[in-house]
Order: structure tokens, then C-alpha cells, then sequence
């Protein structure tokens, strides 16, 4: 099968179509994405997410223990309840290697958001066909 999205840049009104197969990791799938919206490829590519509509978040495997890394630095109390929401945890995120489109995607009309630094693309299922 092959999944057909409707790509939009809210931040300049830039709206792209892509066509990948339905077994693609979000992996790779996100560099299809960004090379499409002609994103950056740099350092902050690394640190993109992911929100599904069941508000889980997905990081590049790697990304995930430096990006908790980071949301602990400066805690000066261990104990700041603000530092006991999920967000500062490894096991909330997942790891996008280990899942494909379809877990994302699971009927048309589906959608994500996906962040990249200050970059916000929304994509959306908008087809699906044979190969």
C-alpha cells in the first residue's frame, strides 16, 4: 500500500503532497518530510518530535536521553513537582526507528504535528492506494 499526505507549513501557507510506502519507519519518513519542506538538515533535525492525536511523542532514538538530559538541567530541587510530569522521563517517548507509518496513520484522515526548532509542519492521510 501506498500513503499519500497533505503536507502544510503554517508559517508560510506552503502546502506539499508526498507519496511513501504504508512500511516506512517514522525515521525514515521524517527525512522525506523534511527534505520535501525543505527543512534544515542540521543538529536540530536531531531534536524534532513528532505529537500523534494520541498526544504520544515520538524522537529520533538517539535524541530521546540528551532531550531529557536537557529538560533536567537547572533543576536545582529534585523534589519541584513540575519536575514530576511524564515529559521529564525516558519511557514517555517513543522511539521512532521502532514503529512505521501505519502505527502513526492507522485510517485516512489521521494526522500529526511535527516540530523542528521553531519549524512546524502538520501532515495528514489523505489517500490510500495499491502499489
Amino acid at each position: 500500500m501506498i500513503l499519500h499526505f497533505e503536507l502544510e507549513n503554517p508559517s508560510n501557507g506552503e502546502i506539499m503532497e508526498i507519496a511513501v510506502p504504508e512500511k516506512m519507519s517514522i525515521e525514515d519518513f521524517c527525512r522525506e518530510m523534511r527534505s520535501k519542506m525543505g527543512l534544515p538538515q542540521d543538529c536540530g533535525a536531531s531534536f524534532h518530535m513528532i505529537i500523534d492525536q494520541q498526544n504520544r511523542v515520538f524522537m529520533q532514538d538517539d535524541a530521546i536521553a540528551d532531550h531529557v538530559d536537557m529538560l533536567w538541567e537547572g533543576a536545582d530541587d529534585p523534589n519541584d513537582l513540575e519536575k514530576k510530569a511524564p515529559i521529564y522521563y525516558e519511557d514517555y517517548y517513543y522511539p521512532e526507528s521502532q514503529y512505521t507509518l501505519r502505527d502513526l496513520f492507522p485510517q485516512v484522515g489521521a494526522n500529526i504535528l511535527y516540530g523542528q526548532d521553531y519549524d512546524k509542519i502538520y501532515c495528514s492521510l489523505v489517500e490510500i492506494t495499491e502499489y
